[in-house]
């Protein structure tokens, strides 16, 4: 079954345009931390987790198949 993500672009960007505030701060508690690092974020959708990683100091490359999820 192939999945177009641009019929429900609308959608995933009003419910999904946010990440849990603990996420990346539990990450750091487990040795991961994205300060000068470089990151791809595969299947980036709307870029929620591609800004997170940015504003913590990441270099963050997003990849989308998806134009209507850009």
């Amino acid at each position: 079954m192939k999945v177009n993500f641009g019929n429900v672009a609308k959608s995933y960007a009003n419910y999904r345009n946010d990440l849990p505030v603990e996420l990346l701060d539990s990450l750091k508690l487990r040795g991961i931390d994205f300060l000068n690092r470089r990151v791809a974020d595969l299947g980036s959708g709307t870029g929620v987790l591609s800004r997170a990683l940015h504003k913590a100091g990441a270099e963050v490359i997003g990849v989308e198949p998806s134009t209507e999820l850009l």
